[in-house]
């Protein structure tokens, strides 16, 4: 999330000039849709960390957090589920 928010801040700053002139320059376009990209995946990850795997809701607390790359279940949620 914070390289998004860079990602957006550079976009703000590059492209001031061209949007005082009520242009959107090239530059500021790709680097805002860079920032869009890196916060759906940010946003993607972390909706996978908390609502699939339950870190940190579920007292998983020795869970590795490489397993938000693939949002499935796995036994230790369900055991720590109870179902």
């Amino acid at each position: 999330m914070v390289t998004a928010t860079v990602f957006f801040g550079l976009a703000a700053i590059f492209g001031h000039g061209s949007y005082t002139h009520g242009n959107v320059s090239s530059g500021a376009f790709v680097l805002t849709l860079i920032g869009f990209g890196v916060l759906t995946l940010g946003g993607w990850l972390g909706g996978a960390v908390v609502y699939v795997h339950g870190m940190r809701v579920l007292n998983l607390v020795k869970e590795p957090s490489t397993r938000a790359s693939a949002p499935v279940p796995h036994p230790e949620k369900e055991m720590a589920e109870g179902s």
